[in-house]
């Protein structure tokens, strides 16, 4: 037996036939007579003769150069995969995920969305069209049910970001018939529903008389007392003061003081009984100004016979019959 070493990095045996090794973490190309280190992705964890290292296998890699032992073989996470002699993994294709133990990435699944390497499971109030499909790569592949909304209710009308794999059912109000909208439509004003994941603008049901609704709500609100509207009334504005009672359209309706009255429904004000008249009537509807005795007066809007007092030249208790003075007898005006 004798033996040569070239470097320290090749040593060779004589035998019966040479046999030349390298040392862990190399390899000696054929045909070459100097080791080399292996390359990332590979290893030697003992004196080899082989023109190649070891390849990590499937489903693990490694950046180290000269790696001497499998251990430098680092297992992908959960998301990613490698082929045999990586050096690096990958995420899966956005339609394909990595089932628990694979190593290599797999279709998606039926009703899931595959993204960043998983499998994510659509709403439950969500389809997937087809409903078969195993390609799917985003969550808005998912699309709400009728009766449900990509939007949340309170952001409705907003710029909100929608969450395409959350659905919300469409509140009392609002209505959807069809699938993957991002919000659900209001009942119009007038109209109202207080049905959830109502699916028809059937759902939604007029306003009675006297009653108003504003778009997208769940129940009528009752004109202020005193006050009308006709059926299907969609604003505040269009409760008005009934006859006899006074107010701008929607608000308080105060009702007319004696001496006062009023025919028509509106925000009209109350009409004054005219000089020489009065009305003991509150809330009166129609003309009940009543004349003062004979021979007295009385000012606009006075609210009691009491109010008429005689003219000059005539005497009596106010509201009552006056008379006229005897000769030589006179009453000022008062």
């Amino acid at each position: 037996m004798n033996a040569e070493m070239s470097g320290g990095s090749v040593v060779c045996r004589y035998y019966f036939k040479p046999s030349c090794s390298c040392d862990a973490g190399k390899y000696l190309p054929e045909g070459s007579t100097v080791c080399v280190e292996c390359l990332p992705g590979t290893y030697a964890d003992s004196l080899t003769s082989s023109a190649e290292c070891s390849q990590c296998v499937a489903g693990k890699y490694s950046s180290e150069n000269g790696a001497t032992s499998i251990s430098t073989c680092t297992p992908c996470n959960s998301t990613q995969v490698s082929v045999a002699g990586s050096v690096e993994c990958t995420t899966c294709q956005n339609g394909k995920y990595k089932p628990t133990d694979a190593v290599t990435c797999a279709d998606c699944k039926i009703r899931h969305f595959c993204q960043g390497g998983q499998a994510i499971l659509c709403d439950e109030n969500s389809t997937m069209v087809p409903y078969d499909r195993t390609d799917a790569g985003a969550a808005q592949d998912c699309r709400c049910n009728p009766g449900y909304s990509h939007r949340a209710p309170d952001d409705y009308n907003t710029d909100t970001i929608v969450s395409d794999n959350v659905c919300y059912a469409c509140t009392p109000g609002y209505y959807n018939p069809d699938l993957g909208m991002t919000e659900c439509s209001p009942c119009g004003p007038g109209y109202f529903s207080p049905m959830f994941t109502s699916l028809s603008i059937d759902n939604c049901e007029p306003c009675e008389a006297d009653k108003f609704s504003m778009a997208g709500e769940k129940e009528c609100t009752a004109c202020t007392s005193n006050s009308q509207a006709p059926p299907v009334s969609g604003a505040q504005t269009d409760c008005v003061c009934n006859a006899g009672y006074t107010g701008l359209d929607g608000a308080t309706c105060t009702a007319c003081e004696a001496g006062k009255y009023k025919i028509a429904t509106g925000d009209a004000a109350c009409i004054h009984c005219l000089a020489g008249q009065y009305s003991t009537a509150v809330g009166a509807t129609s003309n009940v100004c009543e004349s003062c005795p004979s021979n007295s007066d009385a000012a606009e809007a006075s609210d009691s016979a009491a109010a008429c007092t005689c003219n000059a030249g005539f005497s009596g208790v106010r509201g009552e019959l006056c008379t006229q003075c005897p000769f030589a007898k006179y009453r000022a005006a008062r």
